[in-house]
C-alpha cells in the first residue's frame, strides 16, 4: 500500500511546481492584488507560527455581520418611505437617514435627530446596513508613524490626552466600538458628550484616526491590514485564515484583506479565496483545512489557482500542518493570492486511496458506471493537470512567455541565428492514454513540423491522422524554428477536445489490438488499414464530440471478424492464436460501451483544455559587443554604463571591472539620465525579460537583474570630450553619436578609421546599435566639426 502511494506521490511531485507560486506583474486591484517583482523582498513567513510579529490593534474585535436577515430593512438602500414605515419615523427623519448614508451599523442611526436611544432595540432587530461598495472607503484610516490617536483601539488615557474630551464621554465612545469611518454617525445622542462640532474639530486637526473595523458580508471576512501591524484574517470557520505579517502592505495606511471559503472542490476538497485589496509585497501565508482522511503532511497538496490563468502548488516542505480545536489545518506560503485548495493524491485504483474520488466502495457506491467514469476522469485530470511548467530555455536568446500544461514539454535552444523549440506531448505519462494538443503555431515567420512516436499499429494510424490535421498526439514531437527578428510566434497549448476524446476512447482497446495487429500477415494488416480509412472517411474525421465512439463502433464488427479469421489460420501457433482471439473478444466486449469511454475522454480532455496555456516564442536580438577597448568604460571611470530598452526606460548597469554586468538600477528621470550620459556609454535597444519573479536585462556578458535603488549624479568630473581619440579626445572608433532628443533624431556613426558618416534612417540605427554602443547628447557643433568625414552614409546589414 505504501509503495503505491509513494509511486503516485512521486509522479505528482514530478509535475507539480514545488512550494509557492512565483508572482506575475499584475496591477493591484480590488479583484486581485499582486505584488510587483521589483519590490524589495521580505523575510519568509514562519509557517509553524505565521501569526508571529502580527500586532493588529483591533485583533480582539469581533467582526460585524453586515448581512440582512429576513424581514430586516437595509438602511443603506431602502427608499425613504420604506424606512419611515419599518422604523416608525417621521418623513424628515427618514430623509436624514438617507442623507447620512452609508451607515456602518444600524445602532448608529441614534445620532440622527428625531430617533434617539429609545429606538435602539428596534434598529437592531428591524434594520440592517450592508456595504454600498467593496472594498469600503477608509478616509480615517490611521497613517503609519502619525501622531493621531486611534479611537478604535486606544486607551481612555491616550484618547483623553490627545482630544480633550471628558472621561465620561470617552468611556461611552469606547463602549460604542466598533466605530465607523464617518464619526458624525456617533455624535450625541448616539454617544452623549461627543458633539458634532467636537468631531469636526478633531478630524480637521487630524488629532484622531480610526482603524477600519472588521466585518463579514456575503460569506467573506474583511479585516484591515496595515503596513505597521499586519493582520490575521479569519473566516467564520477559523480553519480558513490569511496571515499578513508587518511590512507586507505598501502605503502609509494599509489595505483591506479578505478570506472567503468556497464550496468544496469536487464536493469534498477544502477551498477558499484570499485577497489583499491594495499593493503588497511577498510573502504572506494562507491556512486551509486538511482534506478529509489525510494522514499527514506528506499526503497533502495545496494547489493555487492564481487567477491569471496559471496554477501552482505547495506540499511537504512547502507547507506546515497543525491541529486546531476545530480540526487539522495546513498552512502554505503565498506570493500571490486568489483561490487555494487542498488536495489528497490518490485514485480509485490506488490501494492507499483515502477518499478523494467517489469510487464504488465509497459513499458514492450507487453512482452509475458512466457517472463514475466521468467523475473519476475529471478528478484525475484536475489533480494531474495542476502544475504549469515553464519551457526549459537553454539560451537566453530563445525565450518563451506563458506556460504549458505539464503534459506538453518544451525545450528552447539556439542554432546560430535560429531559435529552435521542441514540444513533446508527454501527457500519456500522466493519464494512461494521454490527450492531444494543437500543433499549428501562429504569427511571425517560422518553420514547423510534427512527427509521431512509434506506439503500435492502430495508435500510429490515429497519430498520423492527428498530425495530418495539425494536432500533436501523445508521444509526438513538434519542432518550431524561427530566425532572430522574425516576430513573435504563439502556440495554443490547450487540449484539443475532439481529438482527445477520440484518442482516449481508442486507447481503451488499442493496447491489445495493437499487439494483435502486429501479428497479422501483411495482406490482413492492409485490410485493417483500409477499414480504418473507410470508417474515418465515412464519419468525417472529428465530426463532433461523438467521433471517437462512432469510429470504434464502425471498426468493431469488421475488425472482430478479421481478427477471428486470422486466428483460425494459426492452428499450430497457440500463442499467436490466443493473442488474436483475445483482441477479437476485447473489441467485441467494447461494443455498446464506446460512449462511456467517450464520456470519460471528454471529461479528462475538457479539464485539460481548461488548463491549457498559450506559449509565446521569441528570438531576441543579441546585445552589442563592447567597443574596441574591450570594455564599456566611459570617462566616468566607475565601470558603469547605461542600458536603454525600446520603450525609453533606462538603467545604470554596474559591471565587474568594466566587463560582466552585476546589476541594473532604474534611472527615474530625464535629468538624471542626461547627467549620467555625460560620461557613460549607452547600450541601446536592450532586450528585457522575466526570469521567475525577476525583471532582467539581456546584456553583454549575461542576464542582469533590475534592482530599485536611489541614484544620484554629480555633473562635475570627467566627461565625454565629443572628439575622437585620434585628435586627443576620448571618443573611440566604432561608436554611434546621437544629438539630444530635444533637437531631433539625428545620429552618426564613427567607423573603424575614425571617420564620421550620417545614419539616415531608424532601421540602420537599430542595426548598428545591435553591434555598437551610443554616446548620447552630442552637441551638433562637435558633430559638424568632426575632422574625418566618410564619403557615404552609414550602412548596416
Amino acid at each position: 500500500m505504501n509503495r503505491r502511494r509513494g509511486s503516485f506521490s512521486s509522479l505528482l511531485r514530478t509535475f507539480l511546481a514545488v512550494v509557492v507560486v512565483a508572482s506575475s506583474v499584475v496591477t493591484p486591484s480590488a479583484a486581485q492584488a499582486e505584488p510587483s517583482p521589483q519590490q524589495p523582498a521580505t523575510s519568509s513567513v514562519d509557517l509553524q507560527n505565521p501569526q508571529q510579529g502580527v500586532a493588529d490593534p483591533v485583533a480582539a474585535m469581533r467582526p460585524l455581520v453586515r448581512d440582512c436577515k429576513v424581514g430586516q430593512i437595509d438602511v443603506n438602500t431602502a427608499a425613504p418611505r420604506e424606512i419611515e414605515r419599518a422604523l416608525h419615523l417621521a418623513g424628515p427623519v427618514a430623509a436624514a437617514v438617507v442623507s447620512g448614508r452609508p451607515w456602518h451599523r444600524t445602532v448608529d442611526l441614534i445620532s440622527v435627530p428625531g430617533i434617539g436611544p429609545s429606538k435602539e432595540t428596534l434598529l437592531v432587530e428591524r434594520a440592517c446596513a450592508t456595504p454600498t461598495e467593496l472594498p469600503p472607503p477608509t478616509p480615517l484610516a490611521c497613517v503609519t508613524g502619525g501622531d493621531a490617536v486611534d479611537l478604535q483601539s486606544a486607551s481612555l488615557e491616550q484618547i483623553a490626552s490627545r482630544t480633550g474630551l471628558g472621561r465620561p464621554a470617552i468611556e461611552r465612545l469606547i463602549a460604542a466600538r466598533p466605530l465607523p469611518q464617518n464619526l458624525e454617525q456617533i455624535v450625541a445622542p448616539r454617544v452623549p458628550g461627543v458633539s458634532r462640532p467636537a468631531v469636526k474639530r478633531l478630524v480637521d486637526d487630524r488629532a484622531v484616526c480610526v482603524t477600519p473595523a472588521p466585518f463579514r458580508f456575503a460569506g467573506t471576512s474583511w479585516r484591515w491590514a496595515s503596513g505597521r501591524h499586519g493582520a490575521v484574517v479569519s473566516a467564520e470557520d477559523p480553519k480558513y485564515a490569511l496571515f499578513v505579517p508587518p511590512g507586507r502592505v505598501a502605503g502609509d495606511t494599509g489595505a483591506w484583506a479578505t478570506v472567503k471559503p468556497l464550496p468544496g472542490e469536487l464536493g469534498v476538497l477544502p477551498s477558499a479565496d484570499f485577497h489583499i485589496h491594495g499593493p503588497w509585497t511577498p510573502e504572506v501565508a494562507v491556512r486551509v483545512p486538511a482534506p478529509p482522511h489525510s494522514e499527514g503532511i506528506d499526503d497533502v497538496v495545496v494547489a493555487h489557482d492564481r487567477g491569471d490563468g496559471d496554477m501552482s502548488a505547495s506540499f511537504n516542505q512547502g507547507t506546515a500542518e497543525s491541529m486546531t480545536p476545530e480540526g487539522r489545518v495546513v498552512t502554505a506560503p503565498a506570493s500571490s493570492l486568489s483561490t487555494f485548495t487542498t488536495y489528497l493524491p490518490g485514485s480509485c485504483g490506488d490501494p492507499g486511496r483515502t477518499g478523494l474520488f467517489a469510487c464504488s466502495d465509497s459513499a458514492a457506491r450507487d453512482t452509475s458506471d458512466r457517472a463514475l467514469s466521468v467523475q473519476w476522469a475529471t478528478a484525475m485530470a484536475r489533480t494531474l493537470a495542476l502544475a504549469a511548467t515553464n519551457c526549459d530555455v537553454r539560451n537566453v536568446r530563445a525565450r518563451t512567455a506563458g506556460f504549458t500544461t505539464s503534459g506538453l514539454g518544451c525545450v528552447a535552444d539556439m542554432n546560430g541565428e535560429t531559435g529552435e523549440w521542441t514540444f513533446e506531448n508527454k501527457s500519456s505519462v500522466l493519464l494512461s492514454s494521454g490527450v492531444v494538443f494543437p500543433a499549428v503555431p501562429k504569427g511571425g515567420t517560422f518553420d514547423g513540423s510534427a512527427v509521431r512516436g512509434d506506439m503500435g499499429v492502430l495508435s500510429n494510424w490515429l497519430a498520423d491522422s492527428a498530425i495530418e490535421q495539425g494536432f500533436l498526439p501523445p508521444n509526438g514531437k513538434l519542432t518550431v524554428r524561427k530566425a532572430v527578428g522574425s516576430g513573435d510566434t504563439v502556440l495554443d497549448a490547450a487540449a484539443a477536445i475532439g481529438w482527445s476524446s477520440g484518442w482516449v476512447s481508442a486507447q481503451q482497446v488499442v493496447s491489445v489490438v495493437d499487439e494483435a495487429l502486429d501479428l497479422l500477415p501483411l495482406d490482413d494488416l492492409d485490410r485493417a488499414r483500409k477499414l480504418y480509412v473507410a470508417c474515418s472517411a465515412e464519419l468525417g474525421l472529428l465530426a463532433g464530440a461523438d467521433f471517437a465512439g462512432a469510429l470504434l463502433e464502425c471498426l468493431s464488427e469488421p475488425l472482430v471478424d478479421l481478427l477471428e479469421r486470422a486466428a483460425e489460420r494459426y492452428a499450430g501457433d497457440d500463442l499467436r492464436k490466443s493473442k488474436l482471439a483475445s483482441a477479437a473478444r476485447l473489441v467485441a466486449r467494447f461494443l455498446g460501451k464506446a460512449f462511456i469511454a467517450v464520456d470519460l475522454a471528454l471529461s479528462a480532455a475538457g479539464v485539460w483544455q481548461s488548463q491549457g496555456r498559450t506559449v509565446q516564442m521569441r528570438t531576441l536580438s543579441p546585445p552589442p559587443p563592447p567597443p574596441t577597448t574591450g570594455r564599456f568604460d566611459g570617462p566616468s571611470g566607475d565601470h558603469t554604463y547605461i542600458a536603454r530598452i525600446s520603450d525609453g526606460r533606462t538603467y545604470l548597469v554596474e559591471t565587474v571591472n568594466g566587463g560582466r554586468p552585476s546589476r541594473a538600477i532604474h534611472i527615474g528621470t530625464n535629468g538624471l539620465f542626461n547627467c549620467l550620459a555625460m560620461s557613460r556609454y549607452v547600450v541601446d535597444d536592450v532586450q528585457p525579460s522575466q526570469e521567475g519573479d525577476r525583471f532582467v536585462l539581456i546584456l553583454p556578458g549575461g542576464t542582469t537583474p533590475v534592482v530599485d535603488l536611489e541614484l544620484t549624479c554629480d555633473p562635475a568630473g570627467s566627461a565625454w570630450s565629443y572628439t575622437g581619440v585620434r585628435h586627443s579626445g576620448n571618443v573611440s572608433d566604432n561608436v554611434i553619436l546621437k544629438m539630444p532628443d530635444w533637437l531631433g533624431t539625428g545620429s552618426w556613426f564613427i567607423d573603424g578609421d575614425g571617420k564620421i558618416s550620417s545614419i539616415d534612417d531608424g532601421g540602420t540605427y537599430l542595426c548598428l546599435a545591435r553591434a555598437h554602443p551610443v554616446i548620447y547628447n552630442v552637441p551638433f557643433d562637435r558633430i559638424s566639426a568632426w575632422p574625418d568625414v566618410a564619403d557615404h552614409p552609414a550602412a548596416c546589414s
